[in-house]
């Protein structure tokens, strides 16, 4: 669909819509590239690269809130354009997968942790 004059409400409306789940996957990327960039400099078996995996998790989990967000601004913006109510709003199951690895992964870095700091504590 293509407006050739949207009026104001419209235009934010189709802000509401597209931003939000861009905002938390832009966030989440961020904070995987810091993740790694740590891990490589200061080592992968730290308390600071589980806190960021676990911090990624929660991001991810609250693109589930966005996908709401916007699946309510869709429905807004297709009334006033006079096309009805779609309301399609499906589960967040790719925020809530991605949430879910990073939290994994977090517990298997988190393992390590530990098991370097016994190997410290034996030599």
């Amino acid at each position: 669909m293509h407006l050739a004059h949207p009026t104001w409400p419209q235009r934010w409306l189709w802000l509401a819509a597209t931003a939000p789940g861009t905002l938390v996957l832009m966030t989440a990327l961020i904070l995987i590239n810091i993740t790694v960039h740590r891990a490589r400099h200061r080592g992968p078996f730290t308390a600071g690269t589980v806190t960021l995996l676990r911090l990624t998790a929660v991001v991810l989990l609250t693109g589930a809130a966005a996908d709401l967000v916007a699946e309510n601004a869709r429905i807004a913006l297709s009334e006033r354009l006079g096309g009805g109510s779609t309301n399609l709003l499906g589960y967040p199951v790719g925020w809530v997968f991605g949430a879910f690895i990073c939290f994994v992964v977090a517990e298997m870095i988190k393992r390590g942790v530990l098991l370097s700091r016994e190997l410290e504590a034996v030599i």
